[in-house]
């Protein structure tokens, strides 16, 4: 006989994490882009990447293996409030496309069944959307037209765990 979620019973967690981020606008100029760039570049060649990417890639997955065998119940609820892009046209130009990143928001949580444990991970994106814009003298930003209207996007992923003993 299946039972419905409802009758689930409650599950013992190890710990929870509870993150909260604010927006913030940023202000992309080319220069700056390029500057940074040319900055970054020597940090950024071939043989550095590869270099660290080898030496973590292993430990990463060997600390991720040992997290899943210790048998460790974390509930995690994080909300974002993504950045909003201003990619000016020019630096005196008030024409500028942006990109509002949106909203995540990432949470889990456990229940036991009869025979086994169930990991649900929602994770929700909404409000992710590009337009192009003015801004007005009075520092107002006006959409003048949308490229991607808003954005939604919502995965609910279960993940069957071992029985709590």
């Amino acid at each position: 006989m299946e039972r419905s979620n409802k009758d689930a019973l409650p599950v013992r967690v190890d710990g929870s994490l509870t993150v909260r981020f604010g927006r913030t606008v940023v202000v992309l100029l080319h220069t700056f882009a390029n500057e940074l760039h040319r900055f970054l570049e020597p940090f950024l060649n071939l043989d550095t990447t590869t270099f660290f990417k080898k030496s973590t890639e292993g430990k990463l997955q060997q600390k991720i293996s040992e997290f899943q065998q210790s048998g460790l119940r974390y509930q995690v609820s994080v909300e974002i409030q993504a950045p909003t892009i201003l990619l000016p046209q020019k630096s005196t130009s008030p024409n500028a496309l942006v990109l509002q990143m949106g909203e995540l928001s990432v949470e889990n949580f456990f229940q036991e069944e009869e025979d086994h444990c169930i990991d649900n991970l929602l994770i929700r994106l909404h409000a992710l959307q590009l337009a192009r814009a003015v801004i007005l003298l009075d520092s107002r930003m006006e959409i003048l037209e949308p490229i991607l209207e808003p954005l939604k996007l919502r995965l609910d992923i279960k993940r069957a765990l071992k029985a709590e003993k």
